[in-house]
């Protein structure tokens, strides 16, 4: 997979579920609604794998329709 795409469970060396697909669709969502892929401008490095394990995603811009926002945040 693309590092960004990847869900934390898999970067951690897990095996791939039905979650780690909805992850992945949701990061799809981001890349759709703004534009960029996410995490866009970070380094592809080990520090963005480490960021993504403890839970970090990408900013969701404020222009963005309510549904689309909840739709995301529950993938």
């Amino acid at each position: 997979g693309v590092l960004p795409f990847m869900a934390p469970e898999v970067l951690r060396g897990r095996k791939h579920t039905k979650a780690s697909d909805i992850y992945g669709f949701g990061m799809v969502m981001y890349e759709l609604l703004t534009g960029k892929p996410p995490f866009f401008g970070e380094r592809q490095d080990l520090g963005l794998i480490t960021a993504i394990i403890e839970g970090s995603r990408p900013h969701v811009p404020r222009y963005t329709p309510q549904f689309y926002k909840e739709l995301m945040e529950q993938c």
